[in-house]
C-alpha cells in the first residue's frame, strides 16, 4: 500500500484511522463506510476515546457529552503512543514496519517453493525406481528369454508331433495356420500379434535346435 498522502495527514479521523491500521486505504471505502476487519479496531478506539487512553484534536463532544465518532479526529502522535501501549504496530503509523509484512509473506514464499521442489525431485526419484524397478520386470534377463523359447519350442514341437509319441495335434496343419488361429483367439493380448509370433516361434525352434 502506498502511503505517501496519508503521511503527511496531520489528524485522522477515526474511520480513516481504523481502515489503515489494518492495512487497507481509506481511499477505497467511501463516505464513512470501512471493512469489516476495520470495526474491531474502531470499537477499540472509540472505547479509547471515551476513557481517555486516545485524546481527540479538538472535542467534538455533543449536548449530551457523548462522543461524535464520526466528526472525531486524532493525530499520528496520540494514535501512536496508544498503539504502543497495546503493543501493537501498524505500518502507516510506524514506518520502519513498511515491508516487514511482505518480507515474511515473500519468505515464507520461497520456503514453500524450496519445499515443493523437494518434494517433486523425491517424488520424480521414486517415479525413476519404480520405473527401473518395473523395466526388470517387463524385460526378462537372458536366461529367462531362453527358458520361454525352449518351453514355446517344447509346444510346438507337440502340436507338430515331434514328441516321443510322434503324433500331431489334429488341428494343426502348418504354422502359418496356427499362428492365424492364436491371433485370431486372443485378440488384443501384448505378445501375441501376427508380427510377433511370425517372428518368435521361428526364434524359439532354432535356439532349441542349437542347444
Amino acid at each position: 500500500m502506498n502511503y505517501t498522502y496519508w503521511d503527511q495527514r496531520k489528524e485522522f479521523f477515526i474511520g480513516e484511522a481504523s481502515t489503515l491500521w489494518v492495512g487497507c486505504d481509506p481511499a477505497d471505502y467511501p463516505g464513512s463506510s470501512i471493512p469489516d476487519k476495520a470495526r474491531p479496531v474502531r470499537s477499540l478506539l472509540f472505547e479509547a476515546l471515551k476513557d481517555g487512553r486516545l485524546k481527540p484534536t479538538e472535542d467534538t463532544r455533543g449536548g449530551n457529552n457523548a462522543i461524535d465518532i464520526s466528526t472525531c479526529k486524532v493525530s499520528p502522535d496520540e494514535l501512536k503512543k496508544f498503539a504502543e501501549s497495546i503493543r501493537e504496530r501498524p505500518e502507516f503509523l510506524f514506518k520502519e514496519e513498511r515491508g516487514k509484512a511482505e518480507n515474511v509473506r515473500l519468505e515464507k514464499g520461497d520456503e514453500a517453493c524450496e519445499e515443493l521442489k523437494r518434494e517433486k525431485e523425491s517424488i520424480e526419484k521414486e517415479r525413476d525406481l519404480l520405473k527401473t524397478e518395473n523395466d526388470k520386470m517387463r524385460v526378462p534377463d537372458q536366461r529367462s528369454e531362453r527358458t520361454y523359447q525352449n518351453i514355446i519350442a517344447a509346444l510346438l514341437g507337440f502340436i507338430k508331433g515331434e514328441t516321443l509319441d510322434g503324433e500331431a495335434h489334429p488341428l494343426y496343419t502348418n504354422e502359418t495356420k496356427l499362428i492365424e488361429t492364436l491371433v485370431e483367439s486372443y485378440k488384443g493380448y501384448d505378445g501375441l500379434s501376427q508380427r510377433t509370433l511370425a517372428a518368435k516361434i521361428p526364434e524359439a525352434r532354432e535356439n532349441l535346435i542349437k542347444q
